[in-house]
């Protein structure tokens, strides 16, 4: 928030900023984009690939993130989100778009997790528990992916399988 001095009664003003830099907090603090959001609603709903194609910060990801907490997709579809600009081959963007769904997938059903690790049967999957917390926590690894084009397949054969369609940003 900031604060104001008001000249005219000298009393101090707070103002709470409405524009938030960096990541995507909530519909809320989304500002304006309400045709980009619906147009994209629409391809989803009818089935259309679609790419988003802009210079660096503009905005992409964020757009995708309030398209995803859209009750039309949120209610309707999975959705995954996975930021490929640092994959520099085949073998790297497998291995992210392997970690995003799981990440994704430990957020829905149990279910959903197990079938995951019976369909992608070439991602080299490791488990590690916090000593202090206790909690459990995977890890994907790219040492097992020997011919990615056949993860690719068993990953889009996974996503064929869930019980809704799925986005993936």
């Amino acid at each position: 928030c900031n604060n104001y001095i008001n000249n005219n009664n000298m009393e101090e003003l707070t103002i709470l900023n409405p524009f938030v830099v960096g990541k995507y907090i909530s519909p809320h603090y989304f500002c304006d984009r309400e045709a980009e959001t619906q147009w994209l609603i629409r391809q989803i709903t009818n089935g259309r690939n679609t790419a988003l194609v802009s210079f660096r910060r503009m905005g992409k990801t964020g757009l995708i993130s309030h398209l995803f907490n859209q009750p039309e997709v949120k209610d309707h579809y999975h959705t995954i989100f996975v930021d490929v600009y640092a994959s520099s081959s085949l073998t790297e963007f497998v291995y992210f778009l392997g970690k995003a769904i799981l990440e994704q997938v430990k957020k829905d059903k149990h279910s959903f997790l197990e079938q995951f690790f019976q369909v992608i049967k070439s991602l080299k999957v490791g488990f590690t528990v916090d000593p202090v917390t206790g909690e459990t926590s995977f890890d994907l690894g790219l040492g097992s992916i020997k011919s990615p084009e056949i993860t690719l397949d068993e990953i889009f054969h996974y996503l064929e399988s869930m019980d809704k369609p799925c986005v993936v940003a």
